[in-house]
């Protein structure tokens, strides 16, 4: 099995409409960990999809320069905007990196368990050699609700 589609998981913005998440958009910390192509699992964005549990639990990034759990995703910004509601933070980066990625799991570090916001497929591997591998987000944010 390959890394997901691009996707947003729907629970934790579920659980937050509903007044049981303590996530916080604006203040807690955010981090995204990377992926290899051989990510396996059953991918249910509308379930469970927590960093570090099934299928989030296998084939993280292991390389010069990437550290298990990822990079935090600085200044996290939740803005509400000609009827649109945008998601930001960021752009995250590794220096001295040396490995390959095929996606990425954005998910907030804060709570317990540690619950994914978005999933991104880069769309093909991406691979740094002793330089530096970012990840530059959307200029209109990570995510956008209309």
């Amino acid at each position: 099995m390959s890394f997901p589609a691009t996707n947003w998981c729907k629970l934790p913005f579920s659980n937050v409409l509903g007044g049981t998440s303590g996530i916080d958009l604006n203040s807690d910390t955010f981090k995204c960990a990377l992926y290899t192509n051989s990510i396996t699992g059953t991918f249910n964005f509308d379930t469970t999809n927590t960093y570090n549990s099934a299928p989030w639990d296998n084939n993280e990034v292991s390389g010069s320069g990437y550290v298990s759990g990822g990079g935090s995703c600085a200044s996290p910004t939740l803005t509400i905007s000609s009827g649109k509601i945008v998601f930001d933070a960021s752009d995250v980066s590794w220096s001295s990196a040396t490995f390959t990625a095929r996606g990425c799991l954005l998910y907030d570090d804060t709570i317990s368990p540690k619950s994914g916001i978005v999933a991104v497929n880069f769309g093909s591997d991406f691979t740094a050699t002793a330089g530096t591998f970012t990840i530059q987000w959307n200029p209109s944010g990570i995510f956008t609700i209309t």
